[in-house]
C-alpha cells in the first residue's frame, strides 16, 4: 500500500466472488495502473448479512473467499471487524478508514453500493463528499445474465434450489465444497460404488445427486457426487459423499474440492438396499453418459 501517493480503493461483502465483484477488481487495478498508486480491497468480518442473521451460509467460505481474494493482484486485503464499524455513520467510516486509514484517491464501487449506519449514504452522497474531500468515486456497471442482474444474493438464490448451471455462469466458476477425507461407514465401498466423504456445513446446495469434477493434489476426476444423510440405510448427518469415478486410491485425511456441475436428482428413500443399488448404478451411468456429451 502506497500512502504517500494514495490509494484505489473497493469495499465490499463480495461474497462469491461473481461476475460483477470480478468487474469491480479490473476497474480497481486499472485506476491503480493509470494513476501509479496503490490499491485496497475492504472487506468485512463477519459478513455483514452473518452479523444481521440476514443469512447463515454464503457462496464461499471465509477460508475460500480469503484464497480468492488474495489471488487477485490488488495489493492490499483489509479485514475490517464489522461489529466495530457498522453504529458508524458514512462521514465517519469515510473519514476514519477511507482517508485516514487507507489515503484513499478513488472509491471503486458497484451501482448500488451504500455505506454508513442503516446503508444511509448512497451513491450521490459519497460522491457530493468526494468533492470536498478531494477524492473521486467510480460506479462500475452491473454484469447481468439474459437480463438479470448478477448478485450474491440471486445466486445464493439459484444453489439452494440446485440450479447450477446458471449459478456456475454468474460465478465465473464452479460452485464447490472442499474439505478432508473423512472414514465412512464404508456402506458404498459394501454396496460396489466407494465413496470418499466430506463435511461442509457452509454447503447451499439441496441434498441430492449431482453430476461433479473431483480435484485433488493438481488432478481432476469425473465423479457423482450424493449430498445428505443415508434415509435408505441409516440416518446421518448431512455430509458429501463423491464416487469417483475409475479411482481406487486411499486418500483418508487428504483435502479435496468438489465442483458442482449439475444437479441430476433429488434426495429419495428406497424400500430395499437392492433398489438402492440399482438407482446408484443409474445415477452413475446418467453421469457417465453426461460427461460424454455435454461436459
Amino acid at each position: 500500500m502506497e500512502k504517500r501517493s494514495g490509494n484505489a480503493v473497493t469495499i465490499g461483502n463480495f461474497d462469491g466472488f461473481h461476475l460483477g465483484h470480478q468487474s469491480i477488481i479490473r476497474n480497481t487495478l486499472k485506476i491503480s495502473a493509470e494513476k501509479s498508486i496503490g490499491s485496497v480491497l475492504i472487506t468485512f468480518f463477519p459478513n455483514p448479512r452473518l452479523f444481521f442473521n440476514a443469512e447463515d451460509k454464503l457462496i464461499h467460505s471465509d477460508q475460500k473467499k480469503k484464497k480468492v481474494l488474495e489471488s487477485t493482484g490488488i495489493n492490499k486485503i483489509e479485514y475490517i471487524k464489522f461489529p466495530e464499524i457498522f453504529s458508524l455513520n458514512g462521514q465517519d467510516f469515510i473519514n476514519k478508514y477511507l482517508l485516514d486509514i487507507y489515503s484513499m484517491k478513488y472509491l471503486i464501487v458497484g451501482d448500488n453500493f451504500r455505506l454508513g449506519k442503516g446503508r444511509e449514504w448512497d451513491i450521490g452522497r459519497i460522491i457530493d463528499y468526494g468533492i470536498e474531500k478531494e477524492f473521486e468515486v467510480k460506479v462500475v456497471s452491473p454484469e447481468d445474465y439474459k437480463g438479470t442482474k448478477i448478485s450474491s444474493s440471486i445466486i445464493r438464490d439459484l444453489l439452494r434450489k440446485g440450479e447450477i448451471g446458471i449459478a456456475n455462469i454468474m460465478l465465473g466458476a464452479e460452485y464447490i465444497s472442499e474439505g478432508f477425507v473423512m472414514k465412512g461407514n464404508r456402506i458404498g465401498t459394501r454396496l460396489g460404488f466407494p465413496t470418499i466423504n466430506i463435511v461442509d456445513n457452509n454447503c447451499l446446495l439441496p441434498n441430492g445427486v449431482y453430476l461433479s469434477k473431483t480435484t485433488f493434489n493438481g488432478n481432476v476426476y469425473k465423479s457423482a457426487t450424493y449430498i445428505g444423510g443415508n434415509p435408505t440405510l441409516t440416518k446421518t448427518e448431512r455430509k458429501i459423499e463423491t464416487h469417483i469415478i475409475n479411482f481406487d486410491k486411499d486418500i483418508y485425511g487428504k483435502h479435496v474440492a468438489i465442483h458442482f456441475l449439475k444437479f441430476i436428482r433429488g434426495e429419495k428413500k428406497f424400500s430395499s438396499e437392492k433398489e438402492l443399488v440399482s438407482q446408484i448404478r443409474d445415477d452413475v451411468n446418467t453421469i457417465k453418459f453426461d460427461f460424454e456429451t455435454e461436459v
